[in-house]
């Protein structure tokens, strides 16, 4: 049955990633040195802060908000503002006045926080030295703390171990949980594991304690929460991300075209895809209905479906790219201004109300967009093969 599920969309995806590659070689740069971006400790930036590289570094004072996105992002410096940074290592020993929201394949945080911490990754780690002033939530792998949270601490993982101090609640759901002696949970522990998975430290819950297995249900629990909700959006967002890397190595002529398409042609996206949302499922009701059409009209809900999923992925594109204009750069310079959009957009989606209208522009934006880029394809393939 599942075999039967994956094939057509493998199937769909196929077709339309070869039709629109045509040539994507061609533009594909060859190979580059690492870049790298760098604040030096000497010098004071006034205002908001980009940085997009191969490896990022930020040890001067940044009087505004930072956006970083690299293979590495080392911040030792000050930030008197918020720091969004996405990265595969993302360590932090300098000052954050305001929230951290981070992303990253290792995260770790060995410098002062004055508010809140908002963090995905494999490995998140709070060290020794951290000081988190708010509040932490933190979804992973793996997540480590032996520093201070002096607010409140929600932690989804596999596995979580502490060892310093959370001056509020302690929520967790994963596999497994572990408070070493010498940990401090000032207010209620609350865990929703298996009980012979959770091992607590004497002394170290100063609050009350509830352990509650998964398959137990809850009128009041992590899954009815804004926790819960809160874990579900760094969850997309880590989908996308994933998405936006594998688009990028291996269909790079596509990702370039589609940032360009999305700025460049942004009225005609808008009017195209909404016209395809409203018409293509019309159309496959049609196909759906004969038998010689059922293949075709699966092929499309198909494309349907990845084309809607992949559509999120444009007001990112366009974010970086209006921020960095290096669509057309080498190497994965491209990739990282996507990482920085991607951050932006995903912030943005948590106020009310303009959260929602984010995810209808993309989809019609983006849809559109895709709708153009085969058009184009078609377009250019018929024009070739009438040449030979």
């Amino acid at each position: 049955m599942i075999g039967r599920t994956i094939a057509p969309a493998l199937l769909s995806v196929t077709i339309i990633f070869s039709l629109v590659s045509c040539d994507s070689e061609k533009n594909t740069p060859e190979g580059r040195a690492q870049h790298t971006e760098i604040l030096p400790s000497t010098q004071v930036h006034e205002g908001w802060y980009f940085a997009a590289g191969d490896v990022v570094s930020i040890e001067g004072t940044v009087n505004g908000d930072v956006y970083a996105a690299g293979g590495r992002v080392d911040v030792s410096g000050t930030v008197n503002g918020d720091l969004l940074v996405a990265g595969g290592q993302v360590t932090i020993t300098g000052v954050v006045s305001d929230d951290i929201r981070v992303g990253g394949g290792i995260v770790r945080i060995d410098g002062q926080v004055g508010k809140n911490v908002t963090a995905a990754g494999g490995t998140i780690v709070i060290g020794r030295p951290g000081v988190v002033k708010g509040g932490v939530i933190a979804a992973g792998g793996d997540m480590q703390s032996s520093g201070q949270i002096q607010g409140n601490a929600m932690v989804f993982s596999g596995s979580s171990e502490i060892t310093g101090m959370v001056g509020g609640d302690l929520t967790f759901a994963g596999g497994q949980l572990t408070l070493l002696p010498g940990a401090n949970i000032a207010g209620n522990l609350t865990a929703r594991a298996e009980k012979d998975q959770v091992h607590i430290g004497d002394g170290t819950v100063r609050g009350s304690v509830k352990i509650v297995a998964p398959e137990e249900k809850e009128t009041k629990g992590i899954a009815g929460g804004p926790g819960f909700g809160v874990f579900l959006r760094i969850l997309w967002a880590a989908c996308l991300l994933v998405t936006g890397a594998v688009f990028f190595a291996l269909f790079r002529g596509i990702f370039v075209r589609y940032a360009t398409m999305v700025r460049n042609r942004s009225v005609t996206s808008l009017l195209w895809g909404f016209a395809s949302i409203l018409l293509l499922p019309v159309l496959m009701i049609i196909l759906a209905v004969t038998v010689v059409g059922f293949p075709l009209a699966l092929l499309l809900f198909d494309v349907y479906f990845w084309f809607a999923f992949l559509s999120q992925l444009s007001l990112a594109l366009l974010t970086g790219e209006l921020i960095f204009r290096n669509m057309q750069g080498g190497g994965w310079a491209p990739f990282w201004s996507f990482l920085v959009g991607l951050l932006i957009v995903q912030a943005l989606t948590f106020i009310p109300y303009l959260g929602g209208l984010i995810i209808v522009v993309g989809f019609v934006w983006g849809f559109g967009a895709l709708v153009l880029l085969v058009g184009d394809a078609w377009t250019a393939r018929r024009a070739a093969a009438s040449h030979d």
